[in-house]
């Protein structure tokens, strides 16, 4: 088995701990030995959706990984193409990522929303742009309804019988005399997507800590 090399710096010191970035990778590459573009490619139809990585990140930490010695790498053949470079993670890649996992404070992170960053700054953009980018997130975020459900269906799940998150708006809103939805600049839609996804994650608290029994 080809056995990892170990980097350090100059001055022989531990080199820094890796980002969270990192640790992602280390974690899907815990699912078995895989090239950079066969993880980016798990990455894409399954974290994707939570915790988007790009394939220039997770070429950049695979070195990283072998490096320290928590993964190994080896360049396999390919007919009719380059040769692939195909990493595979150690037993001490597994404890540190175990470790990892055990201290970690995740509960502060916070997914980056491109969208409600164009909203926030709606005001030195075209205006016209507005409905078009709403337009784009309408169909990624039905797109992504649908590749989580087929992940349910195959794991035997009867989606149709999972109850739908709907917006049922009051009969009169007290910020609209005319009973139609509050009217809201660009900056407060982006406040507005804060509460609704707020209000999304307690749903989804409550319907899995239910199955948990808790």
């Amino acid at each position: 088995m080809p056995q990892p090399k170990r980097r350090s710096d100059d001055t022989g010191s531990t080199p820094r701990p890796p980002s969270v970035g990192g640790y992602v990778v280390l974690g899907l590459l815990l699912d078995g030995p895989a090239s950079g573009w066969e993880l980016a490619r798990l990455a894409d139809r399954s974290i994707g959706h939570f915790w988007p990585v790009t394939r220039a990140h997770i070429y950049a930490e695979l070195p990283k990984l072998a490096d320290r010695g928590w993964a190994t790498a080896r360049d396999v053949p390919q007919s009719g193409a380059p040769d692939k470079r195909v990493y595979r993670a150690t037993a001490e890649g597994e404890a540190a990522f175990r470790s990892w996992l055990a201290t970690v404070d995740l509960t502060e992170e916070r997914g980056r929303q491109p969208l409600q960053l164009r909203l926030f700054f709606a005001a030195h953009d075209d205006p016209a742009r507005l409905e078009e980018l709403l337009a784009a997130w309408h169909r990624r975020a039905a797109s992504t309804e649908e590749h989580c459900a087929d992940i349910l269906r195959r794991k035997g799940v009867d989606t149709t019988a999972l109850p739908r998150l709907e917006l049922r708006p009051a009969p009169r809103s007290p910020q609209a005399p005319d009973g139609g939805p509050p009217r809201l600049d660009a900056r407060g839609m982006t406040a507005l997507f804060g509460l609704r996804r707020a209000q999304a994650d307690l749903a989804w608290l409550t319907e899995v800590r239910a199955m948990l029994g808790s």
